[in-house]
């Protein structure tokens, strides 16, 4: 709880009560192609059509996340490991 006005500001805290607000991760594809995603360690995954994205809210953007994506006729993939607190994760793809 947070109470007062104007520079004067008290907080008080409950026991046993936190809240974590995190961002949502956001996957796009740009891809002319089908994308299998997933979070390792997570039970977070699903495929994306060309053109789309997927909001992953229960990705915990605090930690470490490693992504990875599988796009349409590859068999494996590496894992990318995004820092938290990253912003504007942009991967260019490159098939040689």
């Amino acid at each position: 709880m947070v109470s007062g006005l104007g520079s004067a500001k008290q907080i008080s805290w409950q026991l046993g009560h936190t809240i974590y607000l995190l961002p949502t991760l956001v996957l796009a594809i740009l891809m002319p192609s089908d994308l299998n995603y997933y979070i390792k360690g997570t039970s977070i995954k699903g495929s994306l059509k060309p053109g789309k994205e997927a909001m992953l809210h229960a990705a915990d953007t605090s930690q470490n996340l490693e992504l990875g994506g599988l796009p349409e006729n590859f068999p494996v993939c590496k894992e990318l490991l995004i820092p938290p607190g990253t912003q504007n994760y942009v991967v260019l793809y490159n098939a040689n």
